[in-house]
């Protein structure tokens, strides 16, 4: 787990310091700074809502850490390596965890992730929801409700 961890932690940290986000996730950014500044759900400033937020959880996450003074673009990618963290430690296997690894690493998710977008939190919630269901959990339905809320663009 600590490779795994080593290895990508590395790759957000380099892309924090290296990538540009993508320009749909800056436009997300644009909603959830408003949002963070006024409450409201706009883009570019303006005193009246605007629709367009296409990621809503994604972009209420985002606000509450720019409330706190966090960026956004670091936001993303902190907490999307949180949820690529959390997806490695429901497999108990090494090589369960290598293949978690392997796949991000061979799949558009985790460089749609260095960019800035949801993808690997979307997935964090979709395993989790598979799990939920195969466990027979009473909380299945809550994370589907979660899992509606994020739409990686």
């Amino acid at each position: 787990m600590l490779l795994f961890l080593v290895v990508f932690g590395g790759l957000f940290a380099l892309s924090y310091a290296y990538v540009v986000p993508a320009e749909d996730a800056v436009i997300l950014y644009e909603y959830a700074k408003n949002f963070a500044q006024s409450g409201l759900i706009t883009y570019g400033g303006a005193s009246h809502p605007i629709e367009g937020a296409t990621d809503f959880l994604w972009m209420v996450l985002i606000a509450f850490f720019k409330v706190l003074g966090i960026n956004e673009f670091g936001t993303a990618l902190f907490v999307n390596f949180l949820c690529l963290a959390f997806m490695a430690s429901l497999f108990r296997d090494s090589i369960e965890k290598l293949l978690v690894g392997a796949a991000f690493l061979l799949t558009p998710f985790l460089y749609s992730s260095l960019s800035g977008f949801s993808t690997i939190t979307f997935s964090a919630l979709y395993v989790m929801a598979i799990k939920l269901l195969l466990d027979r959990s009473k909380y299945l339905y809550v994370s589907i409700l979660l899992l509606c809320l994020v739409r990686p663009d």
